[in-house]
């Protein structure tokens, strides 16, 4: 009889890392672009309160026969209940032939909400007449945005040239406050021109980033070209009315069930596991329903009352939520807005323009820090969330927003070890046997963290088996005891044993 003993041990946080495939990445040219955009205009007028109307006018040129269908029918959806859009002109030019969109063929509708929530969202439809290879797809229209997403502000944010052969890019700007602007080139690629109220940016050359030849792309920001233009000239002219919306919220009057909540956790003494029992038990009492229709402007969020009564929040309802029971159990508390997403790409711009989609909480206590993302179902205030690490965030202070940088994770924070003993029998024997040991600790175990509350034993066993072998090859399996009820992301150690058909190694 021969047993061969193997010992695992690896940081969860570099399993990525091990398995990744090589990839042959190369920036694309010209020739791979199915579609060219031949201009790209805009004409703004800004409102002091934020408010503003802009015309587009856009063409694009089929280059491939994927192009045909992608760009054929152009779709552009807006906030319903804070703009509106009017198709001005949309044809399809043909060397020099002008073929009219007609208005039967241009749709406006709403749209189902998105998501797990409410969303008030219509969307045009424009089918384009005759497109062929060699086509050009002109529209124009006028946008009016009746309320700003922050009240009192004005920003816009983002790359140009991603992924589509930009030719001509122009955007001007009127407003009745003054306008402040930023860009960052790669290779000074932008003519910016700002005179307080009135401001252009033109790209002087044609722009093209995208990335061919390989399945798993993570865009570089720095390879981009962003622009930024907004109407607060630092983060602390930021509109007072969105930050009090949440510090208020933080200091009203709890709700029978926070109050609760925060009872039983007064007993805990360490502050990691106050946070998260504040938060796993905010998770028990109140279900995830994005909201993203405008509450006095969309960053805002509802009372507590009503977030308790209604049994169900967004990211803007768990931040003040969370906030309002820690701040009683002493913790100072600030709202934050962050870009959640593990493949987001992240802004290099400094300027006072939120291109966040996410809230969270930076709470401290005691001179430690932590940065709570209450909206999961999991409880980790030991360590930071793979989606909002080591990215930007902007603190909502009363005295002023605040840019600030969430740490990155440690490599610490997680590991999965393994013990396996292989016993192969003898030389005539088809049958391995093995037995063994796994611990998942910190971010190795958070992706199983409480699903006891979503599958029978049976199911967890077999996943947890799928860490040391593949499953589909065993004849039978056996994992130990564990306890995977709690929402807090706790340590889990167990056995398992399994046998399988003997096969190379």
């Amino acid at each position: 009889m021969r047993t061969t003993f193997l010992a695992l041990s690896l940081s969860f946080f570099f399993l990525g890392t091990l398995f990744s495939s090589v990839g042959h990445a190369r920036w694309a040219e010209a020739g791979d672009a199915p579609h060219a955009v031949n201009f790209d205009r805009s004409n703004f007028k800004i409102r002091k309160d934020g408010t503003y109307s802009v015309i587009v006018e856009r063409q694009v040129e089929i280059l491939k026969e994927q192009a045909r269908l992608d760009q054929g029918l152009t779709r552009i959806s807006y906030d319903a209940r804070s703009s509106d859009i009017h198709i001005i002109e949309a044809k399809t030019i043909n060397k020099g032939k002008v073929v009219r969109v007609k208005k039967s063929d241009i749709e406006i509708k709403p749209l189902a909400s998105s998501g797990p929530g409410f969303d008030v969202v219509n969307q045009v439809t424009i089918a384009f007449p005759e497109v062929a290879i060699g086509s050009k797809l002109y529209v124009k229209y006028k946008k009016t945005v009746r309320s700003a997403l922050v009240p009192g502000l004005f920003a816009i944010h983002f790359p140009i040239g991603w992924n589509e052969w930009l030719q001509a890019f122009e955007m001007n700007f009127e407003s009745e406050v003054p306008l402040y602007t930023e860009a960052f080139q790669t290779d000074g690629q932008l003519e910016m021109k700002n005179e307080g109220r009135k401001a252009s940016i033109k790209l002087k050359a044609p722009f093209f980033r995208m990335i061919v030849e390989e399945e798993n792309d993570l865009m570089d920001s720095d390879s981009l070209i962003w622009i930024g233009v907004t109407t607060a000239k630092e983060w602390s002219d930021f509109p007072r009315s969105t930050v009090m919306a949440y510090e208020d919220q933080m200091s009203t009057e709890l709700p029978k069930s926070l109050a609760a909540i925060v009872e039983k956790s007064k007993s805990l003494n360490n502050p990691v596991d106050q946070i998260n029992s504040v938060t796993s038990g905010l998770a028990d009492a109140v279900r995830y329903v994005g909201d993203w229709r405008t509450v006095k402007g969309a960053y805002h969020p509802r009372a507590l009352n009503t977030i308790a009564e209604s049994g169900y929040g967004d990211c803007k309802d768990f931040t003040v939520a969370t906030g309002a029971m820690l701040k009683r159990l002493g913790y100072e508390v600030r709202a934050a807005w962050v870009a959640r997403g593990k493949n987001w790409v992240v802004s290099p711009l400094k300027l006072a323009a939120p291109d966040m989609n996410h809230a969270i909480l930076f709470a401290r206590k005691d001179g430690r820090d932590f940065w709570i993302d209450p909206t999961n179902s999991t409880s980790f205030a030991q360590a930071l969330y793979a989606d909002i690490a080591n990215r930007p965030a902007v603190v909502l202070h009363p005295e002023g927003p605040k840019a600030m940088q969430i740490p990155a994770m440690l490599p610490e924070d997680g590991e999965i070890q393994t013990t396996l003993n292989l016993d192969f029998g003898d030389r005539t024997s088809e049958i391995v046997k093995a037995q063994g040991k796994i611990s998942l600790t910190g971010r190795g175990i958070l992706s199983m963290t409480g699903q006891e509350l979503n599958y029978a034993k049976q199911n967890l066993d077999y996943m947890l088996i799928g860490w040391i072998t593949t499953a589909t090859n065993l004849k039978s399996w056996q994992v130990g005891a564990y306890d995977l009820k709690s929402r807090t992301v706790k340590d889990l150690h167990t056995s398992f044993e399994f046998t399988e058909m003997w096969r190379p190694l």
